[in-house]
């Protein structure tokens, strides 16, 4: 984005076709969501992407089925990010401007929105890293130019937990029956956020935020494979295609829910 260019902010369209991408000041996005094949009248998920010159923030929440107002939860919070996002000046740290507006959509839902709940997770990048900002179950990772996985932040469950604490195996988590079990959502009072590291990005890597309409249905490994391919827009199509296939019945522990994807991959030349 050249210098001159006012901060932006784009929402992602709540039923698309296909991946969209668009360019950034230091590299690539690429976007997908679409409605649950169970509920094709609604999707529950939102995200938005805002872009800075010296920074941008990827922004997935996912508001929690069978409660009154999810939708609605995981909108409002996107568009408290979104708006908190680009009232900032471009110099300030932005990892503060997050957490703010996290709590303050955690507390606004309580009010507001009697007994909704949602998920976020949020990626905050610059031209050399990437760093997670999450609450729930949406997934982040980042994955190398040849497949590894590089991080993975942990959903806020019991199988999530058991995964990271290795009792448990990708797959088994996958097809546990406490896997849509979330203990930490914005709408609780305890709610919890998790700051992860800054992972420090090479010019192929690739990092994926999702709702867990992706990681229900798909493994990380697949996830991982399916990552490298370019374009980028490819490789979300790639993905959003798999899970909806498993969806619809065809392979292992497929799970009908709404999916979205935003993938980020930096520029060749920085």
């Amino acid at each position: 984005m050249p210098a001159d260019e006012k901060p932006r902010s784009f929402r992602i369209d709540p039923s698309m076709e296909e991946a969209t991408s668009e360019l950034l000041a230091f590299g690539e996005v690429a976007f997908f969501s679409t409605p649950s094949p169970d509920h094709p009248e609604r999707n529950e998920d939102a995200a938005v992407v805002v872009v800075r010159d010296n920074w941008s923030v990827l922004v997935v929440s996912d508001g929690a089925g069978g409660t009154s107002g999810g939708a609605q939860a995981a909108s409002m919070t996107t568009k408290i990010l979104q708006q908190a996002l680009l009232q900032i000046e471009e110099t300030v740290d932005v990892r503060p401007a997050v957490l703010d507006a996290i709590e303050t959509a955690g507390t606004r839902i309580r009010e507001t929105l009697s007994g909704a709940l949602a998920t976020i997770a949020v990626v905050i990048l610059d031209s050399k890293s990437a760093r997670s900002i999450t609450v729930g179950d949406s997934i982040c990772l980042v994955i190398g130019g040849r497949g590894k996985l590089k991080y993975r932040s942990i959903a806020h469950g019991p199988t999530g937990f058991a995964e990271e604490a290795g009792l448990l195996r990708a797959r088994e988590a996958m097809e546990h029956e406490e896997r849509h079990l979330v203990s930490n959502m914005l709408g609780l009072e305890k709610m919890r956020i998790e700051l992860g590291v800054p992972v420090r990005l090479a010019v192929r890597d690739t990092v994926v935020v999702a709702s867990d309409g992706l990681f229900d249905n798909v493994r990380v490994d697949e996830i991982a494979e399916r990552a490298r391919i370019r374009p980028l827009g490819r490789a979300v199509d790639r993905l959003a295609s798999l899970a909806r296939d498993r969806m619809a019945g065809n392979g292992p522990h497929g799970h009908a829910d709404d999916l979205t994807i935003v993938a980020f991959r930096p520029a060749s030349k920085r």
